[in-house]
């Protein structure tokens, strides 16, 4: 019973003399079948890698180029990791807008007359990114397309990535699991933003829960033989292993309605994400202009606190030179004092000279009267004219 819904025996590797690969972005060739590249590369099959898009996401034109010079070299490195044999090419579509270009399936079928494959490997309807959905239906398209054109026998066969398909294939890539783990190394700048190596390895573990216990790795595939494709596109009853996928294809009005709706969501997701942009650029400009005013009211205090620290050495130098004049004015006040002191002390020796000088001259005075009143002329008329002369 378990078979009605996933192989329980690993799958041959379709045979083809070449193979085509369709790759929405750069890293889903090789998380979706890095492992049956690498198969087909060590049965020295020529395998065609073609990138649609430059994997820059949502990110703004100025950007773009340098993403997706740097994506697409990551791709050639993870690819050269796969063996040889394996070539790869880029288109010139923007990543998230593969539902709106018109081009698309005349671009694939201008690959297709180019490489002139028997194996067209291209994303499942299933999966849940725009980009891969409508790489998925426009597949479809360009190989009927070509294959009613050129009368060839080609066959396609779809892979899962972000969304598990419905799948009638499992490919045992045990033996070349190594490389393909080597090769999703490459994808740097994708690793930065998630652990995709994590999620691709346990999907492809998973992908072994029907399979024997020695098959360690598995990719799922939804294999449509060239019969299966040439049933899907005359509208007869598709094989068993198409059917689930031929509705799919083949009902019109529900792929129109998933187109426009997915245009319709994918315009939503922009206009939020150029919204949400314009809010993160109106919120930057709010913190610069509180970080501006934040700097000015920084500054503004720093001025304050400058003036505040000059108008306090002001003050203090102010009071260090009022303390040197009080200082001075003491000094000079005791000076004083012991100036006058000193010449309070000089008119004291002074006075007390003149009164000593006084008391001799009285006493001179005296002696000369005594010799006055002597009655010896000649003695005393020396003593007369001293007399006279000090009256």
């Amino acid at each position: 019973m378990e078979t009605w819904f996933a192989p329980t025996q690993p799958g041959a590797l379709p045979a083809a003399r070449k193979v085509l690969v369709l790759a929405p972005h750069p890293d889903d060739e090789i998380f979706g079948c890095g492992g049956a590249v690498a198969l087909y590369a060590r049965q020295a099959v020529p395998v065609h890698v073609h990138i649609l898009t430059d994997g820059g996401g949502y990110a703004p034109d100025a950007q773009r180029e340098q993403i997706r010079v740097t994506r697409h070299e990551e791709s050639r490195r993870a690819l050269a990791h796969l063996g040889a044999g394996i070539d790869s090419s880029f288109g010139p579509y923007q990543d998230r807008a593969l539902l709106k270009e018109s081009s698309l399936i005349a671009h694939m079928v201008t690959l297709l007359e180019q490489h002139q494959p028997q194996l067209v490997i291209a994303p499942s309807p299933w999966e849940i990114h725009p980009d891969h959905q409508a790489c998925a239906r426009a597949a479809a398209a360009a190989v009927n397309q070509w294959r009613r054109r050129a009368q060839a026998d080609v066959g396609l066969m779809l892979y899962e990535i972000g969304s598990p398909l419905k799948t009638n294939l499992l490919l045992d890539i045990t033996s070349v699991w190594a490389v393909k783990e080597q090769a999703m190394q490459s994808f740097a700048s994708q690793l930065q933003q998630q652990d995709y190596i994590r999620h691709v390895k346990g999907l492809n573990s998973y992908r072994t829960y029907t399979l024997p216990r020695e098959v360690r790795y598995a990719e799922a595939f939804h294999y449509l033989s060239a019969d299966d494709m040439a049933a899907m596109d005359s509208g007869t009853d598709p094989a068993p292993a198409s059917r689930n996928l031929a509705v799919q294809y083949l009902d019109r009005w529900v792929e129109s309605a998933l187109q426009s709706a997915s245009v319709h969501a994918e315009d939503l997701q922009q206009a939020l994400l150029a919204q949400k942009e314009h809010s993160a650029q109106l919120e930057l400009q709010r913190e610069r202009r509180e970080q501006q005013q934040e700097q000015e009211s920084q500054q503004h205090q720093q001025e304050i606190l400058r003036y505040q620290q000059q108008m306090q050495q002001q003050m203090l130098q102010q009071a260090r030179e009022s303390e040197l004049q009080r200082q001075e004015h003491m000094r000079l006040q005791r000076e004083i004092q012991l100036l006058q002191q000193q010449v309070l002390a000089s008119e004291e020796a002074l006075q007390q000279q003149q009164r000593a000088h006084e008391q001799q001259l009285t006493q001179a005075l005296q002696v000369i009267e005594a010799l006055h009143a002597s009655t010896s002329w000649r003695v005393t008329a020396p003593l007369r004219a001293l007399r006279r002369w000090l009256r």
